[in-house]
This record gives C-alpha cells, structure tokens and sequence, in this order.
C-alpha cells in the first residue's frame, strides 16, 4: 500500500484506523497499527485476519455488510 505522493501513510494517533482501498471501489483491506520509523513505515494487518480473530475469540461469524448498505 501507498499513501498520496508527499504525505505519510499514517501519523501518531492513527492507530485502529481501518484501511481503504481505492483501486476499483472503496474496500476495507485491513486495520492500521500506526506508524514506525519515521513516516515511511507503517504496519497494516489484512482484514481478513482481524475477521478470524474475532470469530476465534467470540465463536460468532463476522458478517460483511450487503453491497448497497456500502
């Protein structure tokens, strides 16, 4: 992932921020841990891995919302 030419991809207090795709349309792709090292470093997991996660620890299924709720 990248952020706009010129400006860090995430700054102090950006942490839990869930992370937006653009590239064909607007899809959460993972949740922001912040930034480290200075501006160029930023750590992302995979939505996909914060879902079973949660499905792990609760025994209950995420569910994605219809695609008109969006």
């Amino acid at each position: 992932m990248s952020s706009t030419p010129g400006l860090p991809f995430s700054l102090p207090g950006d942490s839990g921020a869930l992370v937006i795709s653009l590239e064909e349309k607007a899809n959460v792709t993972g949740l922001l841990f912040g930034p480290d090292r200075g501006p160029d470093v930023s750590y992302v997991t995979p939505i996909e891995s914060v879902f079973k996660d949660i499905e792990f620890v609760t025994g209950g299924k995420v569910i994605e919302p219809a695609e008109d709720f969006l």
